[in-house]
């Protein structure tokens, strides 16, 4: 009984150290995360700081590694095969923006702000406490996520492809 439960132990603290370990080469701020990612072979930056509101659902901005960035939203479920969709978002209790047609994945599930809209997104959702995003999908059903910007401006600050 005694080796069962030593085993069970040094299972279990070696399980916590792994955990802690990948926790703490990844800062959180709070709702927010950030991680760094630089090629090893090319040296181009595809960091990103993201949130999730679901295991389905998330936020994120995203060095593109061409000293560019992406705004990409994920919603959860199917959207469509269509090149755009129609998006419509608010950042706190503002007006919400008007619908627009954004850029979707390759695999229906995600949207990217188009580039006229980043520096406006950026903005928001670094001052902001909560974002939400709408996204038109193929049956016309408007889904939508809502975001905590909680300690999103920390983590959107590390990204150094973001412009000055």
């Amino acid at each position: 009984m005694m080796v069962i439960e030593n085993k069970t132990t040094k299972v279990f603290s070696a399980g916590i150290l792994v955990c802690a370990s990948v926790f703490l080469s990844s800062p959180a701020f709070a709702e927010w995360k950030y991680v760094e990612n630089i090629d090893p072979m090319t040296d181009e930056n595809q960091s990103i700081a993201f949130t999730t509101h679901s295991a389905k659902e998330s936020a994120a901005v995203r060095c593109d590694g061409n000293g560019d960035y992406d705004l990409i939203f994920r919603v959860g479920e199917y959207l469509n095969n269509d090149q755009r969709v129609p998006v419509q978002f608010r950042i706190d209790d503002n007006e919400a923006s008007e619908e627009r047609t954004w850029s979707l994945s390759t695999d229906g599930m995600s949207v990217f702000a188009p580039s006229r809209y980043k520096k406006e997104l950026i903005e928001g959702l670094k001052k902001g406490s909560e974002f939400t995003i709408q996204i038109t999908d193929y049956q016309g059903s408007r889904p939508f996520s809502k975001f905590s910007l909680e300690g999103s401006s920390a983590a959107i600050n590390q990204l150094t492809c973001l412009p000055k």
